[in-house]
């Protein structure tokens, strides 16, 4: 089995109140996203016209954690919806083999040139909520983010393969909790940017 003891350094982080995600093992972070206050947004503006929210995205700048092992951040961050508060949603994710559906789980890579994740896609689980498929009875605001390995499959050959490093337009086949190596990044909650994008044509009065 492999395991990653935090050292003091990064417990003194996680106690000062910086959240801390580290793998494997390790940390992983729980994250409220503010689906009720966006919901509102757009039904105040569908009042006043024809209202198409058009583009959800999340974009989380971390802060790389320095040590001398050579330890990276994440390659990539798993975003999954956790109405229970338990994590049981992310564990029958991993235990039944599921992949992102960009309804109750996302995922992101890191970019070393911004030292952020951007997360896509979220627009379709606005979407749900607003067409009544997931009640807003249940817990919508709570999310884990967590590292996570992916493996791809080319849509050009069927061939698959393991991703790393390596530019590509193939889609996610496996995705697993990280066990390839040990990771660990640093982010602020505050410094998030919530980016969404919608189109109203005003009624005619």
């Amino acid at each position: 089995n492999i395991s990653m003891t935090p050292s003091e350094s990064i417990e003194e982080q996680t106690n000062s109140g910086k959240i801390v995600i580290t793998s494997p093992t390790g940390y992983e972070a729980r994250l409220k996203f503010p689906t009720t206050n966006i919901l509102e947004k757009f039904r105040t503006l569908a009042k006043e016209g024809q209202t198409v929210l058009n583009e959800v995205t999340l974009k989380i700048p971390v802060q790389v954690i320095e040590n001398d092992k050579h330890i990276d951040p994440p390659q990539y961050l798993l975003l999954i919806r956790d109405p229970e508060g338990n994590g049981s949603m992310k564990d029958t994710f991993f235990k039944d083999n599921k992949l992102p559906d960009n309804v109750e789980s996302f995922y992101a890579k890191y970019d070393s040139d911004t030292q952020s994740y951007t997360f896509t896609g979220i627009r379709a689980y606005l979407k749900e909520i607003i067409d009544g498929e997931i009640s807003e009875s249940e817990n919508i605001e709570d999310f884990l983010l967590m590292p996570v390995d992916i493996e791809f499959e080319s849509t050009t050959d069927n061939s698959y393969y393991y991703y790393y490093g390596i530019e590509s337009e193939s889609t996610p086949k496996k995705i697993a909790p990280q066990v390839s190596r040990p990771t660990m990044v640093a982010f602020d909650p505050a410094k998030a940017k919530i980016i969404v994008t919608y189109s109203k044509k005003d009624f005619i009065k």
